[in-house]
């Protein structure tokens, strides 16, 4: 069973790379697989950690981590890996074509966004009596 994971948590990753590489930039983009949840409208559906150093030159491993900041509560797979180099070049790694780590987290967010529905629009200002709600 994965383990949940609430907004505030430190998700910590680790990539290992087949030969030597100094990335400038590096970032795993999480993407939810299940719907959004109804109750929370307008979240973000994906999550993506960018802060990383490297563990190791030879084999080159990087650990990727970051907070977990606030989204819509469901399951996220690992979509994506995104490399810089210096020089602005740049490569993204998609599942499961260029990885296939299979990485799949869930996410327990209990914030609720309870939106009314709307009665009407109109171009003409409503009759309403002031102070009465």
């Amino acid at each position: 069973m994965n383990e949940i994971f609430k907004p505030g948590d430190t998700l910590h990753y680790y990539i290992t790379f087949q030969s030597p590489i100094t990335p400038h930039y590096l970032e795993v983009l999480f993407s939810l697989t299940t719907g959004p949840q109804q109750t929370q409208p307008g979240l973000p559906t994906y999550l993506a950690l960018r802060e990383f150093h490297a563990l190791s030159a030879i084999p080159p491993i990087y650990e990727i981590e970051g907070s977990l900041g606030i989204v819509t509560s469901g399951t996220y797979q690992l979509t994506q890996i995104t490399v810089g180099l210096p020089g602005g070049f740049l490569r993204v790694y998609r599942y499961p074509t260029e990885f296939k780590d299979n990485v799949i987290i869930s996410v327990a967010n209990n914030l609720r966004g309870d939106m009314p529905e709307i009665s009407s629009i109109s171009a003409t200002p409503p009759t309403y009596r002031k102070g009465v709600a």
